[in-house]
């Protein structure tokens, strides 16, 4: 941070650095640090994309972010793990897989895997398979529905426990 901040003072954290000005700076970090600073940088802009892209209905650029995401997960932050790495790429050679990430790392980790709609039982037979062929194990697989996400909620009444 230091160093990006002599070029640009106004900066507090990373998330206020754009891979423009992160790029010349990159250079004079040590490796580790410029690989962790770079995951952090590239992924603000690959959340931002992934909203407009999802805001568009753009199903294959979203899929195309969550792989990059992964890779940057893989490389840069170096957070991922052989299975998760397994599992994100065995996804890809799936039909009606758009594109797959790991998540959760802190707990063992799960990769999220965005399908065409229908594809949901092959694609679960698909990478169990898979998976158990490689490792041994059968892996848990959770079907999930995006949703609206969190929102605040103005309206509430906080009822204190009963002792």
């Amino acid at each position: 941070m230091e160093i990006l901040k002599t070029q640009y003072p106004a900066i507090e954290s990373l998330r206020d650095v754009t891979p423009d000005m992160f790029a010349p700076a990159a250079q004079l970090l040590p490796d580790v640090v410029m690989r962790r600073a770079r995951h952090i940088v590239t992924e603000d802009v690959r959340v931002n994309r992934f909203v407009e892209s999802s805001q568009a209905g753009d199903l294959t650029a979203m899929g195309r972010l969550l792989v990059e995401s992964h890779r940057s997960l893989q490389y840069d932050y170096e957070v991922s793990c052989e299975e998760l790495d397994f599992l994100a790429e065995a996804a890809l050679a799936i039909g009606g897989v758009y594109g797959s990430r790991m998540t959760g790392g802190g707990f063992g980790g799960c990769t999220v895997t965005m399908l065409k709609a229908g594809a949901e039982a092959f694609f679960g037979e698909r990478i169990s398979s898979a998976y158990q062929g490689r490792f041994g194990a059968v892996p848990k697989i959770y079907n999930c529905k995006p949703s609206a996400g969190a929102a605040e909620c103005k309206n509430f009444e906080i009822i204190p426990a009963l002792a």
